[in-house]
């Protein structure tokens, strides 16, 4: 049975075995600059095709996909012919710089600086990008560069310059802190020494006054007072009794005197009160009868 014919275009792999390490390093190499190669000529023919009056139904996407290219691919190509139309095209850099300088990665990042991608925004013109290119000692420098514009903002050498103010800031801080934290350690250490050589005052060696030696006063001996009855002792009526042969002027004297009486009085001595007026009422009534009588006689 017969194997299918190998493409005499590609390396086969016993070629590639037969080479010495030296030659594998220069093929590589090689493939390495026609893939750049390929990469650029994609670029112009996407650019190529975009700047032509295509018919009706055809886009520069459809065609460059009909054939079966990976849509990777095309999308790259795409990036490429749009940095030949902002820097080649306007003679910003050289169609030749352009063959030997720009790779995948500046492609890529001059896109993203321009605003060239969808939702991005210029960072810089395209003035800056091809500078960038046209004095970049290598095609990764170039592409270095404009990441670091993409990622920061700034050019690598601000953007070191901010690393070494923010690493001297950050040294600074932590030096202020250990500083403080000395300081804080000092007066802490001069606290406690104060604190020791101060004399303790000795307790037992004060006078405790002799509870046993003061005098006690003689409960006993002081007067007590009598507690107050919560009862009031009932008033007493001042009138005195009536002497025999009770008279009219002894029973209005006698009410005189009860009504005076009677002003200090509180409701307990209501009773004793009542007792004595009923008393006289008896009294004046028998003084007008025995008056009556009197009269009549």
């Amino acid at each position: 049975m017969k194997t299918k014919q190998k493409n005499n275009s590609l390396l086969s792999i016993a070629e590639a075995s037969e080479m010495t390490p030296a030659r594998i390093g220069a093929a590589f190499h090689e493939r390495y600059v026609l893939r750049t190669k390929a990469f650029a000529e994609q670029g112009k023919l996407a650019y190529a095709l975009s700047i032509k009056k295509l018919a009706k139904g055809k886009s520069v996407q459809g065609i460059l996909l009909e054939k079966g290219s990976p849509r990777g691919s095309v999308g790259n190509a795409r990036k490429a012919a749009a940095i030949i139309k902002e820097l080649v095209i306007t003679d910003l850099i050289s169609e030749e710089v352009f063959d030997t300088s720009v790779t995948w990665r500046t492609v890529r990042f001059a896109n993203k600086v321009l605003g060239l991608d969808k939702g991005s925004t210029q960072v810089i013109p395209p003035e800056t990008v091809a500078e960038i290119i046209n004095s970049a000692k290598t095609p990764a420098d170039a592409a270095n560069t404009l990441e670091c514009w993409d990622e920061h903002k700034c050019s690598p050498e601000e953007q070191t310059a901010k690393l070494k103010e923010q690493k001297a800031a950050e040294q600074a801080a932590e030096v202020e802190a250990q500083k403080r934290a000395d300081e804080i350690k000092a007066d802490d250490k001069e606290f406690d020494q104060d604190e020791s050589s101060e004399e303790t005052p000795d307790e037992s060696s004060e006078e405790t006054p002799d509870e046993s030696s003061e005098e006690t006063p003689d409960e006993s001996s002081e007067e007590t007072p009598a507690p107050a009855s919560s009862t009031p002792e009932p008033v007493t009526s001042t009138i005195e009794p009536e002497p025999e042969g009770v008279t009219l002027e002894n029973i209005l004297e006698r009410v005189m005197e009860i009504r005076v009486d009677s002003t200090e009085l509180n409701a307990d001595d209501t009773s004793t009160l009542l007792d004595e007026v009923n008393d006289l009422v008896t009294d004046l009534i028998g003084a007008i009868e025995t008056a009556a009588v009197a009269d009549a006689a």
